[in-house]
């Protein structure tokens, strides 16, 4: 994204870092873990499919709380990686879900979903409200 993009090229222009480090941990290492979550998310997603006026069981309720905490998480080591800011409320979010699956063990399958979908949609919310205020690094003017 072009806020990613701009936040590398200011982290490296203050730290002298080297863009292409910083750009291959939040692009390539923070992705595995974004990519585990969704895979948690998606085997959670079937048994919710499957059976939404029961309970999950105890595999499905870790699954989608673990799935979306790692998502998050992934997302916010990528934050933080780039900008050198800990994204403390999506850090929170995750820590709130997993309580969440360690609750929910009467909910039915759609109760859990939808507590967790509110949780992140608040998460996202609060985010969206904060001003996100990045440092501006001037270029520097080419020796002559």
């Amino acid at each position: 994204t072009p806020a990613v993009n701009t936040g590398i090229i200011h982290a490296s222009a203050g730290t002298g870092q080297v863009p292409g480090r910083i750009a291959r941990d939040a692009y390539t290492l923070l992705h595995y873990p974004l990519v585990v979550g969704i895979i948690f998310y998606a085997v959670a997603a079937e048994e919710i499919v499957a059976h939404p006026d029961e309970p999950l069981e105890t595999f499905g309720r870790l699954a989608l709380s673990l799935g979306v905490s790692l998502a998050l998480l992934a997302i916010a080591g990528a934050v933080a990686r780039v900008t050198g800011r800990i994204p403390t409320v999506r850090i929170g979010t995750a820590i709130v879900i997993m309580a969440i699956g360690a609750v929910a063990g009467s909910w039915t399958a759609v109760v859990f979903a939808a507590a967790i979908a509110v949780v992140v949609a608040a998460s996202l919310t609060w985010t969206q409200l904060q001003p996100w205020q990045y440092e501006q690094v001037e270029a520097s003017e080419p020796a002559t």
